[in-house]
């Protein structure tokens, strides 16, 4: 006998009892059988299609539903009476209280199908990642492939608790709805559970345990950044740079640390460590140039990348002779920037992610555009200074401006320590201002401050100020009193405005 005649019978054998009954009966009977090895010999552990529908009858006390018709002929369902005035205005005063729960079983609802999604997108991304890096280092590739694995046999651990949860989040749902909105209660039915497989659960947790515990394996006593390095090519190279450089600009594409210090010669030269030597292209010259594109590695260029197990990120540190240059451009894309006791011109500095520190840099005009990264400086002289920051603090201690600190910063805090300025102007969107220093008024503008939320904390050396302070939130003092009070009538004007804040201004 087929399945579907097995079916067809027991199906004819319910046709007596309420249809819902019957149709959950039948389809718990056709999965069981589906998915049976042996559906014969589950057919003949459960008897003929009648002696199992009696028994499932037996069971659950059901009767079969009487005829009615013949007895009444003439009646008609009783019509459902509409919603009262009463209960419609009921269920708008208490709508905040339905609407969260609905909002939370929704909530429950999506948290329970994201971590399903969550193991069998791993275990793709795991071979897709495998497949892109196979043959380039082998305690990653079988880390990604076991890594895969282990979620694969999680999402088959996890398929019925989470199947069941799905279930109980509508079922949650059709029996608040009901409560919330007098809907009509239908008969409860009773629960069947369909036998577990135990093949498919055993070869979850076999996958499960054995690829978490080789993938472990592999990531801490096995793989290592630098036979990575050396498995992708990446190698250590000293570069000289000929002919007298007066601009040098140095733009990095990828992962890499670039530092600018003064060599001990007259010759320039790069020290390169954990770079691909056909990424490496140098131009000498008087206006000298340097770029490394790291990108043409496979894994960058694919995107991929695998936090504490990915390649070490290039080390270039650039030896300049020490004299005065016109002009330095230096520009990275992932990682930081440093300078030491360099004098030039004109300075030229752009970060898309990463630091900046200068210690003791000498620069007639000094410019940096940062996208996510902290700068500091220390002991530096410019004539003017402009930062233009979207997230990062700037740090400045024991540095002098002979004209205007220009700052806008988006997200971040700024100290500046010690600091001697013609002017400031400053505007900030998020973030706190410290000023300890001296504003001169040598660059001939006033000074301006402007802060959407964030405190404002300046500590002025001297007394030659005109101050004017406001803030639409918070408290403004100056020297401990309140604007209208203070005395201040010097040449060196400063101008505040806070919209969430406080304002203190101390001058000696």
């Amino acid at each position: 006998m087929t399945i579907k005649e097995y079916i067809s019978r027991l199906s004819a054998a319910l046709s007596n009892i309420d249809s819902e009954e019957a149709a959950n009966v039948l389809q718990y009977y056709t999965e069981i059988l589906e998915d049976a090895e042996d559906p014969q010999a589950e057919m003949a552990k459960f008897g003929s299609p009648e002696q199992l529908a009696a028994q499932i009858m037996q069971e659950n006390g059901w009767q079969p539903a009487p005829d009615m018709s013949a007895m009444f002929p003439n009646m008609q369902p009783k019509p459902r009476r509409g919603m009262t005035t009463g209960r419609a205005i009921a269920l708008v005063l208490t709508s905040p209280f339905w609407l969260t729960v609905y909002v939370l079983i929704a909530c429950l609802f999506i948290t329970v199908v994201s971590v399903y999604i969550t193991f069998p997108a791993t275990a793709i991304g795991g071979l897709v990642a495998c497949a892109l890096t196979a043959g380039e280092y082998a305690p990653l590739t079988v880390a990604l492939l076991t890594l895969a694995a282990a979620c694969a046999g999680l999402t088959m651990l996890l398929y019925r608790p989470l199947k069941y949860a799905l279930k109980g989040c509508v079922q949650l749902t059709l029996i608040f709805s009901r409560f919330i909105f007098g809907m009509e209660q239908k008969r409860s039915t009773i629960a069947l559970k369909k036998p577990v497989n135990r093949v498919v659960l055993v070869t979850g947790a076999v996958m499960t345990v054995i690829g978490a515990a080789v993938c472990g394996v592999c990531v801490v006593k096995h793989i290592n950044k630098i036979d990575y390095a050396k498995a992708l090519g990446m190698t250590d190279r000293t570069y000289e740079l000929s002919g007298d450089i007066t601009e040098l600009t140095a733009d990095l594409d990828g992962a890499a640390v670039l530092s600018v210090k003064p060599s001990d010669g007259d010759t320039a030269k790069l020290e390169c460590k954990y770079i691909i030597e056909k990424d490496m292209k140098i131009t000498d010259g008087s206006a000298a140039e340097i770029k490394y594109d790291a990108k043409s590695n496979r894994i960058t260029r694919y995107g991929i990348n695998f936090g504490t197990i990915s390649y070490p990120a290039a080390e270039i540190t650039l030896y300049l002779p020490q004299k005065a240059y016109d002009k330095l451009t230096l520009d990275s894309t992932f990682g930081d920037i440093s300078l030491k006791d360099i004098s030039v011109t004109e300075l030229n500095i752009a970060a898309d992610a990463g630091g900046v520190k200068l210690d003791n840099v000498l620069a007639k005009n000094a410019s940096m555009d940062i996208d996510y990264g902290d700068v500091d400086m220390n002991g530096c002289k410019f004539d003017s200074f402009t930062i233009d920051s979207a997230s990062g603090d700037l740090d400045m201690n024991g540095c002098e401006v002979g004209k205007t600190v220009s700052v806008n910063m988006d997200y971040g805090d700024m100290e500046l320590e010690n600091v001697t300025a013609g002017s400031l102007s400053a505007k900030m969107s998020a973030g706190d201002l410290e000023f300890k220093g001296v504003i001169t008024g040598a660059a001939d503008a006033d000074s301006v401050i402007n802060c959407d939320y964030g405190d404002v904390d300046m500590q002025l050396g001297g007394s030659n100020y005109t101050i004017a302070a406001f803030t639409d939130l918070g408290e403004v003092t100056i020297n401990g009193e309140s604007p209208a009070y203070n005395d201040l009538k010097g040449s060196v004007v400063l101008r505040i405005e806070n919209s969430c804040g406080d304002v203190n201004v101390d001058t000696d």
